[in-house]
C-alpha cells in the first residue's frame, strides 16, 4: 500500500530527490498522524519518528532538514511527552540547521521550546521563547484586532461546549490551534488552556478514545494540560477554575481521591476564589459520585 511504498522509498532507496522526500513525508504524516477527525483515528508516533528521521537524513537542503526536525519535535512533545527528545529536535532547527531568527522555521522552534519549558513549569524561560515566537509577525496584530480575535476564538470553543455538534466542535479545535499559533503567550495566561481542557473533557465523556491532537486519551490529556498550567503559572486568574475543571477530570477518570485533593488545593491556595462558597457542596458531590 501507499504507506509501505513510502517507507521503502525513505528507508531503502539510496538516492531520492529532496522534493520527492518532502512530498512522501507529508503524505506519511497524514497516514501516521491523522488530524483526528473522526476522533479516534489511529496514530503511530514511533513509526512517524523513524520515517521522519530517515527523511531528515536523506534530504540535503538545510531548510528541508529543519522541517523534518520540527515534525519530529512535535511528535516527541505532543504524542510521547518526551521533553528532552523534543528539545533536542527544536534546538537543531536553530543550531545545526541555522535557520534565520526571523524565519517561520525559527518561530515554530521557539514555540516548541516554549511548550517544553511550559510543561516543565519554567515560566520565565517559557515566556522568553514565546515572546521570541510572537515577535515574528504572521498576521495583523493591533491591540484592537487582538481583543476581537481572542474573543471570537473563545466564543467558538464555548459554543462547541454548549452545542456539542461535530462540525461546531471541529471548528473549535481549529480556532484553538489558530489562537495558540498567533498568540503563544496566551498559553501561559490560562484561558486557552481552560477552554482546551473543557473541550477535551467533553470529548472524552462523549466516548472518543483519543484526542484530535495526540495519542493520549482526551480526559487524561485534559487533566495533564490543567496541571501544566498550574505548575507554570499558579497565579493565573484562571487557576481556581482550572482546579474546578480538574476535579471533573479526575472524577471522569474514576479517581475520587485525587478529585478531593484538588478541592483541598483550591481551598488552601485560592481562599478568596469565588468558588469557595460552593466548595462543601462540591465535596459532597465528589464523595457521592458513582464512578463507572
Amino acid at each position: 500500500d501507499a504507506l509501505r511504498a513510502g517507507e521503502e522509498l525513505l528507508l531503502e532507496r539510496p538516492r531520492v530527490s529532496d522534493g520527492v522526500v518532502l512530498r512522501v513525508a507529508h503524505l506519511l504524516q497524514d497516514a501516521l498522524l491523522p488530524a483526528g477527525y473522526p476522533p479516534g483515528s489511529s496514530r503511530d508516533p514511533q513509526r512517524a519518528l523513524r520515517l521522519y528521521g530517515a527523511a531528515e537524513t536523506k534530504v540535503a537542503d538545510a531548510r528541508a532538514k529543519a522541517e523534518m526536525a520540527l515534525v519530529r519535535g512535535r511528535v516527541f512533545f505532543e504524542e510521547l511527552r518526551d521533553l528532552e527528545g523534543a528539545r533536542t529536535e527544536f534546538q537543531k532547527v536553530l543550531g545545526t540547521y541555522r535557520r534565520r531568527t526571523n524565519s517561520l522555521e525559527a518561530r515554530r522552534a521557539y514555540l516548541g521550546l516554549g511548550a517544553v519549558e511550559r510543561w516543565q513549569g519554567n515560566l520565565v524561560a517559557a515566556r522568553e521563547w514565546f515572546e521570541k515566537a510572537q515577535a515574528i509577525s504572521v498576521g495583523e496584530g493591533t491591540p484592537e484586532k487582538l481583543i476581537v480575535r481572542r474573543s471570537a476564538w473563545a466564543r467558538a470553543v464555548e459554543d462547541a461546549l454548549t452545542r456539542g455538534e461535530p462540525e461546531v466542535t471541529k471548528l473549535a479545535w481549529q480556532e484553538l490551534i489558530t489562537w495558540a499559533w498567533n498568540y503563544p503567550e496566551d498559553l501561559l495566561d490560562g484561558h486557552h488552556t481552560l477552554l482546551l481542557a473543557r473541550l477535551l473533557l467533553k470529548q472524552g465523556q462523549a466516548g472518543s478514545p483519543t484526542s484530535p491532537v495526540a495519542s493520549l486519551p482526551p480526559i487524561q490529556r485534559a487533566a495533564d494540560e490543567l496541571e501544566a498550567l498550574l505548575r507554570v503559572n499558579p497565579e493565573s486568574q484562571y487557576a481556581d477554575q482550572a482546579l474546578w475543571t480538574l476535579t471533573d477530570c479526575y472524577l471522569a477518570l474514576r479517581d475520587r481521591q485525587n478529585a478531593l485533593v484538588v478541592l483541598d488545593r483550591l481551598q488552601r491556595d485560592y481562599p478568596t476564589s469565588g468558588l469557595i462558597p460552593r466548595l462543601e457542596e462540591r465535596r459532597r458531590q465528589v464523595l457521592s459520585a458513582r464512578l463507572r
